[in-house]
Parts: C-alpha cells; sequence; structure tokens
C-alpha cells in the first residue's frame, strides 16, 4: 500500500545520516507502529524531533537491541541508541529525526504527545492482514505481558482424579 510522503523533505543530519523513508507499507513498518502504540511516544520541542520506545532494563534490553535495532535500521537506515534511564529500573531507545517523526505522524497518523485518548490503529493498517498482525506483534512484545506460575494441586483433588 502506497503512503503519501510527497511533502516530506529530509534535513541536512537526517540527509547526512542517509535515513530512508518507506514508499509503501510493510510489515516491519506495522510492527514499528505496534510498538510505538505501545511503549513509545513522538516527542516535539523547539526544533527537535525524538521518538522514544521504552522498557526495563533488566527484562526488555535483549528485546530492544535486538529486535528495535533491527526494524528501524530496515525500515529508516538508522539504529537507535539505546539508553538507560538513571535512577530508574528502565532503558529507553532514541531517534531524533524530523523526517522519520513526520512521515510517523503525517504519513502514517502515530499520535505524538500525549497518546493517552488518541491512539488508534492506523485505518491502512486494518486493510491487510498481515499487516494487522505485524501490528500486534509490535503492540504485544511492548505492552502486555505474560507469566507462567507453577500450580500446587492440593491432595483432595489428586485423590479425586484417582477415582477416574
Amino acid at each position: 500500500m502506497k503512503l503519501n510522503t510527497s511533502k516530506l523533505t529530509l534535513s541536512n543530519p537526517d540527509k547526512t545520516r542517509k535515513i530512508t523513508i518507506p514508499k509503501e507499507l510493510t510489515t516491519e513498518l506495522c510492527e514499528i507502529i505496534g510498538i510505538l502504540n505501545g511503549d513509545g511516544c513522538l516527542y516535539k520541542r523547539k526544533n527537535r524531533y525524538e521518538i522514544y520506545i521504552y522498557g526495563d532494563s533488566n527484562e526488555d534490553i535483549y528485546y530492544h537491541k535486538t529486535k528495535i535495532k533491527s526494524l528501524f535500521k530496515s525500515v529508516f537506515n538508522i539504529e537507535p541508541r539505546i539508553q538507560k534511564i538513571k535512577n530508574h529500573n528502565s532503558i529507553r531507545s532514541r531517534i531524533d529525526s524530523k523526517a522519520i517523526f513526520t512521515f510517523l505522524n503525517n504519513s502514517v497518523g502515530v499520535a505524538y504527545g500525549d497518546k493517552k485518548e488518541r491512539i488508534r490503529i492506523p485505518k491502512k493498517i486494518l486493510k491487510n492482514k498481515k499487516f494487522i498482525y505485524a501490528y500486534l506483534r509490535g503492540l504485544a512484545d511492548t505492552d502486555f505481558y505474560l507469566k507462567f506460575k507453577k500450580k500446587k494441586r492440593c491432595k483432595e483433588s489428586k485423590s479425586l482424579l484417582s477415582n477416574y
């Protein structure tokens, strides 16, 4: 699916870093959008355009170093910087890019600033099952939590089962 990037211009730093902007929606881009809607944000202040993805410094470091880095390298030809946040048990992957920020906000529909009331699955994603699955994979990888616990069985339930 084609994306409208006609009004998008690369800043000089974006050109120097050889950032690429996709012309079509891909599963990798949909996964990035899911990740951003889960644990990410677009942050704009004065002339700074920042993209952050947060995570737990113990649980999520491998995911940030492998999956997030490779997705951004594949889609935008840039690797995020991973930073430990002082006095917290958290990390963030960070990208400073006006072109990527503007593309994600205008062409794809990722909200910036306080997104609590404005998170939506972009309509472009809802038109293709592969895109939906990729978006949900990114969202689940960052926002869902699954934990398995060993369940102790009581002696009564064992005796009841032995009768069958």
